[in-house]
């Protein structure tokens, strides 16, 4: 007896989990890190407001342009030399393209710095930007932050404040000129990298925040980050949570509480860095994926602890890769790094942060991320200096094929993918796949993984290709109208294969 047919139409799918692998023999998914292609973004000249470095963001396409919001941080603010003695609070910054490879950082006009307002400051608070397809016109762009500026802090521990610290959202008909919404949404202290989209599988705003399940704090250290998820309505509401018993409070008694057990965690490491450290997350860096069905991709950064270091929240931070089909339950194809460190003195030895965004050029993908070769922890200025601080941190571009984040791979030996039932409906079978230095064929069989007649594995014409589309053929013949109106199971066999994704069309 045959399980339940998966109805897959017409759209593409992908191999990112075991989702459609029913059987196999001697195949194995695996993670693919993309490639280094170039630095995208430079920080600023001596003293611009980025002249240390420019971190985190965000990706968004609107209309021909393309923008990168990053946090600008000065080498000053990096250092703690400021004459006020204090930590200076990070703006928002902006940069531009139209081709995702080139980017220039405009001269806005709209927020001084240090006497000029010729720089590419946005807003004076820094967070996530999100660009609203079902908002008014005024509120299209929405940026969810922690609004030190506006309820008066002038460092990280003002911000803290336990009437006022929190979740605050601004909004914005151009993402350049914002207006500030009073109204405190969530009254809980995620701390930085929180996300919000629109998902448009579920007509629901979708937050993914920081939380800490376990409320770990100890020596100086906050273990144990995850991430959370709240569905919405209207994310400028009151988001839902639900009170934590006792509340996880590493700042302090009289300062505001983090996020525990409030919102539920649904995103956490498995695992431990290879020497057995401590390891958790520090971001979501979630997409959804817009060019196939049912892909949901996170690329937080894996938090390596120095366990035997005396200084305060002591790490190093690389990039992974977390999948899921509908953002709430996720897998990692592996606990290792998406995006590895770069040797010492390269520019990205020390601490890894993902924009959230992808952009399709051709038949790639781009991806960009943050790099520093400093490390992660309270005593920069200590340590690195102002000069060690000035020009540190840059946005890197990374290439990853077409669906290319995970593949079933066949070994030179040979392997067999068996899919469950499918319902498809298309007259062609499209694979995007590598075969290049070995060959793949698929045989199509019935719902009980009986072969069809005339579309068996020796029927089918191998493919020996390195190609995103290619269209598989039986006999030199690829219309399949006469069996797609019935459940059906592909058999795939290759050696020396990888194997991305398929799709009926």
């Amino acid at each position: 007896m045959s399980d339940k047919p998966i109805d897959i139409s017409n759209r593409k799918q992908l191999f990112i989990d075991g989702r459609f692998i029913a059987a196999s023999e001697n195949v194995a998914l695996t993670a693919n890190q993309p490639r280094l292609a170039s630095v995208a973004i430079e920080p600023g000249p001596a003293g611009d407001c980025d002249d240390g470095s420019i971190s985190g963001g965000r990706i968004i396409q609107d209309g021909g342009i393309y923008r990168c919001y990053f946090n600008c941080r000065s080498a000053e603010m990096l250092a703690g030399k400021f004459d006020d003695g204090e930590d200076a609070l990070m703006p928002l910054g902006c940069a531009e393209s139209t081709d995702g490879v080139h980017w220039v950082k405009p001269k806005l006009g709209l927020h001084d710095w240090k006497g000029s307002k010729a720089n590419c400051l946005t807003c004076l608070d820094w967070g996530d930007v999100m660009l609203d397809p079902h908002a008014a016109p005024e509120a299209r762009y929405k940026l969810l932050c922690c609004a030190y500026s506006q309820i008066g802090a002038k460092n990280i521990f003002d911000a803290l404040d336990l009437h006022k610290g929190g979740l605050y959202f601004y909004t914005s008909p151009d993402g350049l000129r914002w207006t500030w919404q009073p109204r405190r949404v969530l009254p809980l202290y995620p701390d930085s990298q929180n996300q919000i989209d629109y998902d448009e599988r579920l007509g629901k705003y979708v937050a993914y925040i920081r939380t800490w399940p376990r409320g770990f704090f100890r020596d100086g250290k906050c273990y144990g980050r995850a991430v959370g998820r709240v569905e919405l309505d209207d994310p400028l509401q009151p988001w839902p949570y639900q009170p934590a018993d006792p509340e996880f409070k590493p700042w302090g008694k009289e300062r505001i509480a983090g996020t525990s057990t409030e919102i539920p965690t649904v995103l956490d490491y498995p695992g431990y860095s290879e020497d057995g450290h401590w390891t958790d997350i520090y971001n979501p860096a979630l997409v959804r994926y817009p060019w196939a069905e049912g892909v949901y991709l996170a690329f937080p950064s894996l938090n390596h602890f120095y366990n035997e270091s005396k200084i305060p929240n002591h790490s190093k931070l690389e990039i992974g890769m977390a999948v899921s089909r509908d953002g709430i339950a996720w897998s990692w194809p592996s606990t290792g790094a998406y995006i590895p460190f770069g040797p010492a003195g390269s520019g990205r030895s020390g601490m890894l942060f993902m924009s959230v965004g992808l952009i399709r050029a051709g038949d790639e993908i781009y991806q960009y991320y943050f790099g520093t070769d400093i490390e992660h922890h309270g005593q920069l200025g200590k340590i690195y200096g102002l000069e060690g601080c000035r020009n540190s941190g840059r946005v890197y571009r990374t290439v990853q094929r077409l669906d290319g984040f995970v593949s079933a791979d066949f070994p030179a030996g040979g392997g067999e993918l068996t899919t469950p039932p499918l319902r498809a409906m298309g007259r062609e079978l499209h694979l995007n796949v590598n075969s290049a230095g070995g060959s793949l064929t698929v045989a199509i069989q019935d719902e009980f993984a009986k072969p069809l007649r005339g579309f068996g594995a020796d029927d089918c014409d191998p493919i020996t290709a390195d190609a995103v589309d290619s269209a598989v053929s039986w006999r030199g013949g690829s219309d399949l109208a006469s069996i797609t109106s019935r459940p059906i199971r592909l058999c795939f066999h290759g050696r020396a294969a990888k194997l991305f994704a398929f799709q009926f069309r």
